[in-house]
């Protein structure tokens, strides 16, 4: 059984079109965890390099 993000996205936003967007799926909340912690080092990637361009 997969879990999927868009049902939580669904109850912030009840626009949210599954089809325009590619969530990722998670069988474990292990696996979920992992996708997390990547999600969030891509992020503080993105973030740093942001700050050094413009501050």
């Amino acid at each position: 059984m997969y879990n999927r993000f868009e049902g939580h996205v669904k109850e912030l936003n009840s626009n949210f079109n599954r089809e325009l967007y590619n969530i990722p799926k998670y069988s474990t909340f292990k696996e979920l965890e992992d996708i997390l912690k990547e999600f969030f080092l891509i992020y503080e990637d993105f973030k740093r390099e942001f700050i050094k361009q413009h501050c």
